[in-house]
């Protein structure tokens, strides 16, 4: 990261959007944002909002948003259409930095919900299905434990993911358990301590809040019902109970990416 003695705030969210930008694009971590940003989480989402602009300039359209959180307070990120994974093509993680995979779950929102803001106790009313994922994400940020403006800055994680068919949506108190198979071996389970319905209500108030949207079709994931394990070289699956399973294979190698990135290599 450049020199940013000297500069205002705005400059140095530049600074830290610029370089989070150009450390995807080369494939190789860069230093935390915090220690441009210290302890200020609203310019984490600036910086956040910035590189959501950049993509959208070049091309990328918003699928939705995940909700996660590390150890500590929820943050969000934003999905983009070229992140998802379809067909049979081996998963494409190439041009990731540091991916790892773990199960999660997904919610279609039924309806616009812009500006407004969903009681924990209504949010099943506002979600027309819910889908298995297998996600990928990833860590430009050169430390092993990235705080949470480090998470904010380099939007959640986001990478990759993978979507099953939708189920009907379950009673609010339906626990999410989920099992993540390598290789056809369950190798963690978990999910069901967690409140995925509680993560959807915080994150339909902090979108509020931002004056961000939340669209009728798209995609909330909550990631996180099993830790994430490095990708490599394997066929992976989610199983998450009376939901449903989707299942993707890791290749090395070279093989095209549906999404439009003949590029883009696959998981090594």
């Amino acid at each position: 990261m450049g020199a940013v003695t000297g500069l205002d705030r705005a400059q140095r969210l530049q600074v830290v959007a610029h370089d989070l930008w150009q450390a995807a694009t080369d494939r190789r971590p860069t230093t935390p944002p915090s220690a441009v940003l210290g302890e200020d989480l609203d310019a984490a989402y600036q910086v956040q909002d910035l590189l959501t602009l950049r993509s959208i300039w070049a091309g990328a359209s918003v699928r939705g948003h995940k909700v996660t959180s590390l150890d500590g307070p929820p943050c969000f990120g934003v999905l983009f259409n070229a992140m998802q994974h379809v067909g049979h093509d081996p998963l494409p993680c190439g041009q990731l930095v540091n991916p790892r995979i773990q199960a999660g779950i997904g919610f279609v929102v039924r309806e616009d919900l812009t500006g407004r803001e969903v009681d924990e106790a209504l949010v099943t009313d506002a979600v027309s299905a819910v889908v298995p994922v297998l996600e990928v994400v990833d860590s430009r940020v050169d430390v092993e434990a990235p705080g949470q403006v480090d998470l904010v800055a380099d939007n959640a994680g986001a990478a990759r993911f993978v979507v099953g068919e939708p189920a009907a949506v379950p009673a609010p108190s339906h626990p999410f358990e989920a099992q993540l198979i390598r290789d056809g071996k369950v190798v963690a389970d978990g999910g069901g301590g967690l409140r995925p319905w509680a993560a959807f209500a915080w994150l339909t108030r902090s979108l509020r809040e931002r004056g961000l949207p939340l669209n009728a079709g798209e995609l909330v994931l909550v990631g996180g019902l099993t830790r994430a394990f490095p990708v490599g070289e394997a066929d992976w699956a989610v199983q998450v109970r009376d939901i449903g399973s989707v299942a993707t294979t890791s290749r090395t190698g070279s093989t095209p990416w549906r999404a439009g990135h003949p590029n883009i290599r696959s998981c090594a």
